[in-house]
């Protein structure tokens, strides 16, 4: 537990950061970020406090260390193991990569339209369509958001591959989200 502005948080490893929270902490994060900047932005995307009000709580840095080595090592979209199949538990269904078909007309007229603030919400809302498996566009934004609380880890490890379609084959432009 971390204690801001007289307020206990509890705070959970990386390894439990669920999707809606990996996508706060990469939003919010600088592509080089030094030791303090990490812990800011991951209490941040825990907690919903804003950025400022956390960088104005002082920390030495025997705490930041402390809870750089509790968080425990934050993956990047590269850093992730590839896995070929996902699971979702509210059907039991699992998807499976050679399955998927990214160029349909109406797989590609839903991603033009969503309107995604990075590339993370935007695979994320990707494999919301292929779970559901129709064009409905009100499942589909009930799958997605079932889907932000999945472990991100699971969901990313599982989509990483839509990244290299998403930005046309260059997987350094997703590092810098």
């Amino acid at each position: 537990n971390v204690e801001i502005n007289k307020q206990k948080y509890r705070i959970k490893p990386a390894s439990e950061l669920t999707v809606s929270e990996y996508i706060n902490f990469f939003s919010l994060i600088s592509p080089e970020p030094k030791e303090k900047e990490i812990i800011i932005c991951y209490l941040a995307a825990i907690t919903g406090l804003d950025f400022k009000e956390i960088n104005s709580v002082s920390m030495d840095s025997h705490s930041l260390r402390r809870l750089l080595v509790y968080i425990g090592p934050i993956k990047w979209i590269e850093q992730l193991e590839n896995c070929h199949y996902f699971y979702y538990r509210k059907t039991a269904k699992r998807i499976y990569k050679e399955n998927l078909n990214w160029r349909t007309l109406g797989v590609r007229r839903m991603i033009e339209d969503r309107q995604a603030s990075n590339q993370l919400e935007l695979a994320v809302y990707l494999l919301a369509i292929y779970i559901n498996g129709k064009y409905d566009q009100e499942s589909i934004e009930e799958i997605y958001t079932d889907l932000l609380n999945y472990n991100a880890i699971s969901v990313f490890s599982f989509i990483i591959f839509f990244f290299k379609n998403l930005s046309n084959g260059k997987m350094s432009a997703i590092s810098s989200i």
